[in-house]
């Protein structure tokens, strides 16, 4: 969600704007989130807990109807991807990286998607074609892009991701999205916890841990 307000607000070109000693008000006018459709593709824990979030700020929050059980309250199911990304203003991705969902968001799906809707991956690098991502949001098919998550995570980056860093409607941070202090402190706890069942002789049960 943090992505969305800044996105949506145009924060990093407005401080960007500050630093070049601009006062571009005008120019930089967002959008607000209540009343935009946020399109959750991936309705597990995490995807759940954005789904709560963006309710909370009045946004209508949709997901595919297949094999999703237990929806959050409000929470309105569509039948197809097609149907869900010509919906949407904003796409937040929340999958696993498989062989079934390498590549899910490429060059057809983002061309079923408004030119001023943004495309959200938290979730794993691999799910979005980051080249076909690119040329959308360079050709005005899409708005923008907020990316936490990368096919290659090391360094150097490679050309296409030198690129979307440098875009000016792409926000790209490195892997950040579980790195606190407090995520780090539930992890520990749930590994201790996760040891001491194992040497009691009981199977660990393991919980996402949602920041």
């Amino acid at each position: 969600q943090i992505i969305s307000l800044v996105k949506s607000r145009n924060i990093l070109k407005a401080q960007k704007s500050m630093a070049d000693g601009k006062w571009d008000k005008k120019t930089l006018t967002g959008f607000q989130l209540s009343g935009k459709v946020l399109a959750v593709l991936g309705m597990g824990n995490i995807g759940k807990a954005v789904a709560q979030r963006a309710l909370a700020f009045g946004m209508k929050v949709i997901t595919l109807k297949r094999g999703q059980s237990n929806l959050p309250k409000n929470v309105l199911p569509v039948g197809s991807l097609k149907e869900m990304l010509s919906t949407c203003d904003i796409l937040t991705i929340h999958l696993p990286f498989s062989k079934q969902t390498e590549n899910i968001i490429a060059k057809k799906e983002l061309s079923l998607m408004k030119s001023s809707s943004i495309l959200i991956n938290n979730a794993r690098g691999g799910i979005v074609n980051e080249e076909d991502l690119l040329e959308a949001i360079t050709a005005g098919k899409i708005g923008g892009a907020g990316l936490d998550t990368f096919k290659d995570e090391m360094q150097p980056f490679s050309s296409t991701v030198l690129q979307l860093v440098n875009h000016s409607n792409v926000i790209c941070t490195p892997h950040l999205g579980g790195s606190t202090f407090e995520a780090g402190d539930m992890v520990m706890s749930e590994v201790c916890r996760s040891v001491k069942d194992a040497l009691e002789g009981k199977i660990p049960s393991f919980e996402t841990i949602v920041v």
